[in-house]
C-alpha cells in the first residue's frame, strides 16, 4: 500500500527538504520521488503519476500545492506535505507542518472535497486556494527582496508592505460582486479565512465550500491600517466600513495591472473569478 504515493518535492521549499526523502523512503517504502524543476514542471509530474495509478502527494508550499492539483483534476485524491514560507494551506486543511505528522494523514487516507476557486485573465485560466488580491499588498508581493525572503522568511513581505505603504493608496480597482460595482483601495477575493500567516480576514470562506469571499476597503492609508488593523487583532471590521461580500462570480480590474495569486505575481488589467462547482478529492 505504501508504494501507491508519487511524492512530488519543489527542492526550494522549507528547510526540512534535506531529510525528507530519506523519511519517505522509510515510511512509504517502494513510493516514487520526483523533484520539481521550475514552474509548472509540478503538473506535469502530478499528470504522470496520475496515469501511473499513483497519489501524487504535493511536497512543498502553496504554489506547488496549486501546481499538484492542476494535473490531478478531478481523475483522482491527492496528498500534501506543506514545506513553505507560511502554509496556509496545510492550516486550512488541517494537515500539520511537521512532515512527520503529516505522513499520518497521508496513512489514515481520508479525503474531502475541496473547491478551488477559478480565474481567468488575458484568456489564460487558472486555479486559486488561498486568495487573490489587488492593491497595496498585491504591489509588496511584487516588491517583495527575494534574497531577503530566503534568509528571513515570511517576514521579508512584511516589511516590503511597511515600505509600500509610506507611498499613497488610491481608489483605483474597480470591484463586481453580486451585481454590486464599487472603486477600492485594496480588494482581496479569498478562498480561505485566513489570509498573510495566521491572521483572519475572511468570515465566511472555505474551501469546503463553493463560495468565494470578497474583502475590500475604500482609499487612503488610514482606510487600510484600519483594514490590517483588524485582521491582526482577530477583530473584524463591520459592515459598511468594509465591503464584504459572498459570491459565485466577481470581477476585478487594476489600473496597475498588478494581481497577487496565492502569493504569486500576475500581471492583467481585468481578472474574473469563479466559483468552481466541481471538487478537488484531497487527503486531509
Amino acid at each position: 500500500m505504501t508504494a501507491r504515493f508519487t511524492f512530488i518535492i519543489n527542492p526550494a521549499s522549507g528547510s526540512a527538504r534535506k531529510a525528507l526523502p530519506e523519511a519517505i523512503g522509510q515510511r512509504f517504502p517502494g513510493s516514487k520521488i520526483n523533484f520539481t524543476e521550475g514552474a509548472g514542471h509540478a503538473v506535469f509530474l502530478a499528470r504522470a503519476a496520475v496515469a501511473e495509478g499513483k497519489i501524487p502527494v504535493a511536497c512543498g508550499g502553496d504554489g506547488t500545492f496549486r501546481e499538484v492539483a492542476l494535473g490531478t483534476g478531478e481523475k483522482g485524491p491527492m496528498g500534501f506535505i506543506p514545506l513553505g514560507t507560511v502554509n496556509l494551506l496545510g492550516l486550512a486543511l488541517g494537515v500539520p507542518k511537521n512532515f512527520r505528522k503529516a505522513f499520518a494523514v497521508l496513512e489514515k487516507g481520508r479525503t474531502r472535497h475541496v473547491y478551488p476557486g477559478i480565474f481567468e485573465a488575458d484568456g489564460e485560466k487558472g486555479v486559486f486556494f488561498i486568495g487573490i488580491s489587488a492593491g497595496p499588498d498585491a504591489d509588496a508581493i511584487h516588491n517583495v527582496n527575494m534574497r531577503l525572503k530566503k534568509i528571513v522568511g515570511r517576514y521579508a513581505y512584511a516589511l516590503s508592505l511597511a515600505l509600500r505603504l509610506t507611498r499613497p493608496v488610491y481608489p483605483a480597482i474597480e470591484c463586481e460582486a453580486n451585481g454590486e460595482k464599487t472603486v477600492l483601495g485594496v480588494c482581496i477575493a479569498l478562498r480561505m479565512p485566513w489570509y498573510g500567516g495566521p491572521f483572519r480576514m475572511g468570515k465566511k470562506a472555505s474551501l469546503f465550500e463553493k463560495d468565494i469571499e470578497v474583502v475590500g476597503t475604500g482609499g487612503g492609508r488610514v482606510a487600510l491600517l484600519r483594514l490590517y488593523a483588524s485582521v491582526l487583532s482577530g477583530y473584524l471590521l463591520p459592515e459598511p466600513k468594509i465591503f464584504r461580500k459572498m459570491t459565485q462570480k466577481a470581477v476585478i480590474k487594476s489600473s496597475t495591472g498588478r494581481f497577487q495569486v496565492d502569493g504569486d505575481n500576475l500581471h492583467a488589467a481585468e481578472i474574473t473569478l469563479t466559483a468552481s462547482q466541481e471538487p478537488l478529492e484531497v487527503i486531509c
